[in-house]
């Protein structure tokens, strides 16, 4: 046996205010850096040092981690080695009206020529063979202004030409000192990426022409890069999310008027031709995202080549931990904040760990942990304090976990008065702890959920409540396979199981899924089997194999925090009760210091098993027994008393077919 029951040592791993080798963080150099996103540095680099069609990027990665801080900063590194892109300006076609020209011109000579053009159209008519003349002299030598320019001429030749018709509009012009632009769209519709026409009345009609055509950011960030902050927005924008297809494709811009019914709106018999587009884009999003539209869309992968993955935690190492010391740093630095002194960052390194459940591992979700130094430097002023320390962190932890806990809190409050039916104490064949974990968004707690069995003689194997009431997920239904599997396995060696048993999580409404209760559910069949009754102080978490072992679960530490909060608001403390987790969860435990002095009275006990034998030894107190060469168990193990029940329930079988 495995069963190891684990010391207050083993619960929890704290960082020494004396490992970190200074007094505050006014000592430290604040951090100009992002820590722990090598990979996703590699990945920008590559993305944006390759100058090719398809060489956009997908920043994937979770909020608050800083996404879009890591690719701003970079992008802005690569956009500081390429010049000013050239001006966008749309000229009107006096030989097709409905199709505005776009002209490329050198930067910051858009304005130059549409002034030029401007003194032709409205200067006195005796001057224009002349101005003509300056403006073939000029910017003859710019791709299709000769073409504008002859047509202008015959234009303004004859009577009745509107000048207001006669124009340049400039779209986009750029300063010729400055780099390529860096435009970053957090609302991408259609008309905020590809533009725009504005209509005006007059006489009672709609009417637009060339002055009229309004850019969007795409015709902005040409010649550099378009950063898309909202990536789900894009991505539930179909009509916008296509024609950026389109438009990378194409290398072109169209302005694109939304439709309705097929039709586009007020269109006004206005289509400006495509501009040359040259422009790398970087959508920012959800990893969740990434791979929902690498299933989705066959063009996807095509489009965006880089995936740069922003990861949301980092190892645990004391390089990392002087890191993240130096973001406390600069973020007190920076807004004014009383520093945050050794004990303080101690802290703080510990609730980077927490947040992510694995004591090997720090959260790189600044934001959140930014937050709390701001959350921690109110409760240190309020009490004079100079800088902020551990005690004031803790009381920012703790303010913020009561903010959204009122439910939790009502759980608790449900258990206590009997509305939840939970057994703390006492032995009940067929019945035991498991715990459930409850994700509000904002909050994630757990809580204890009876697991029940009742069996009888049948072929039917186990029935799952939940499944057949479609509360149980894919991953619970899993769980029971692999489960049948190994109970087929462990007592129907000679024959198969006759068996019918159902199980139920009690006073469950809501859907059922994950694999982590699934090494309860067998003990709970085979006490209910063998009528070998279950300690109801022990609680017990783990996914059963096919082999029996008893591997890792998610939320170990909410779990097991989760029951102690129970037993506590019980009053049911009295060194029976514990929690047994799989042997792969050890290091990933950090537990409460309330919780850890309870282990260290003897009042609370969190256990590690391999195997699910070792589980039900612990659960039930009894001999589980190992099978002979023959398949049998010792005669008074618990596996023998449900051979022997199952024996019973196949000569029932039997005789009822008789």
């Amino acid at each position: 046996m495995a069963i190891n029951e684990l010391q207050p040592q083993d619960l929890r791993i704290e960082c020494t205010p004396d490992s970190l080798g200074f007094r505050t963080t006014e000592e430290l150099e604040p951090l100009d850096d992002f820590v722990g996103q090598e990979r996703a540095i590699r990945a920008l680099r590559v993305g944006l040092g390759i100058d090719r069609e398809g060489y956009n990027l997908f920043v994937a990665g979770s909020p608050g981690t800083g996404r879009v801080s890591l690719t701003m900063r970079h992008v802005e590194q690569a956009a500081k080695g390429r010049p000013a892109p050239e001006d966008l300006c749309y000229v009107h076609d006096f030989g097709d009206p409905h199709h505005p020209i776009p002209l490329r011109l050198p930067a910051g000579q858009g304005p130059r020529f549409a002034a030029d053009v401007d003194r032709l159209v409205r200067g006195p008519a005796a001057e224009r063979p002349a101005r003509f003349e300056v403006l073939v002299r000029r910017w003859g030598s710019h791709p299709r202004v000769p073409e504008v320019v002859a047509r202008l001429h015959d234009a303004v030749q004859e009577p009745g030409q509107t000048p207001a018709f006669l124009g340049v509009n400039v779209l986009v012009t750029s300063d010729p000192d400055s780099t390529a632009p860096v435009v970053i769209e957090t609302n991408p519709t259609l008309r905020n990426l590809f533009g725009r026409i504005e209509r005006r009345v007059e006489m009672g009609a709609m009417v637009t022409d060339v002055g009229l055509i309004r850019p969007g950011s795409l015709h902005r960030a040409h010649g550099g890069y378009l950063v898309i902050s909202g990536g789900a927005d894009l991505a539930r924008r179909s009509d916008a999310y296509e024609a950026l297809k389109r438009a990378l494709r194409a290398r072109t811009i169209s302005i694109e008027e939304p439709e309705a019914d097929g039709h586009p709106l007020v269109s006004g018999g206005l289509r400006p031709l495509p501009a040359p587009l040259d422009v790398k884009v970087i959508v920012i999003g959800t990893t969740g995202l990434y791979y929902q539209l690498l299933a989705s869309d066959e063009d996807f992968p095509e489009i965006f080549k880089v995936k740069v993955e922003v990861d949301d935690r980092m190892d645990r190492t004391a390089t990392t931990v002087a890191q993240l010391g130096r973001f406390v740093a600069g973020v007190c630095r920076r807004e004014g904040l009383v520093p945050v002194d050794a004990s303080g960052v101690a802290r703080l390194v510990d609730f980077a760990s927490e947040t992510v459940d694995d004591r090997t591992k720090l959260s790189t979700r600044f934001a959140e942990l930014a937050d709390v130094v701001r959350e921690s430097e109110l409760w240190a002023r309020g009490d004079g304090a100079p800088t902020v320390g551990a005690a004031s962190v803790d009381r920012a932890i703790e303010e913020r976990r009561h903010r959204v806990d009122l439910y939790e809190d009502r759980v608790q409050e449900w258990m206590t008065r009997g509305t939840i039916a939970i057994d703390l104490r006492g032995e009940v064949v067929g019945q035991v702890n498991g715990l459930s974990v409850i994700d509000l968004g904002d909050h994630v707690f757990a809580r204890p959920a009876r697991i029940t069995a009742s069996l009888g003689p049948g072929r039917e194997g186990v029935l799952d409540i939940e499944r057949e009431a479609e509360l149980g997920g894919p991953l619970h239904t899993k769980g029971m396979l692999i489960l049948q599997g190994y109970l087929q396995q462990l007592l129907g060696w000679d024959e198969p199981v006759a068996l019918r048993a159902s199980l139920c999580f009690e006073q469950s409404y809501g859907p059922v899924d994950g694999d982590s209760a699934s090494v309860a559910e067998l003990c709970v069949i085979l006490s209910a089997l063998a009528e070998v009754p279950i300690r109801q102080p022990i609680a017990i978490t783990g996914a059963l194999s096919q082999r029996g072992d008893v591997q890792a679960i998610g939320d170990v530490s909410c779990k097991v925090e989760g029951y102690f909060r129970a037993c506590h608001a019980a009053g049911e403390l009295d060194g029976k009760q514990g929690v047994v987790i799989p042997a792969a969860n050890r290091e990933h435990l950090l537990l409460s210091r309330e919780l850890c002095d309870v282990v260290a009275e003897g009042k609370f006990h969190v256990w590690t098993v391999e195997r699910v034998e070792e589980a039900l030894a612990l659960l039930t107190g009894g001999v589980v027994g190992e099978p002979s060469p023959d398949g049998f168990h010792p005669r008074d193990s618990i596996l023998a008393k449900a051979q022997r029940r199952l024996r019973l329930f196949a000569d029932r079988l039997s005789r009822m077919k008789e």
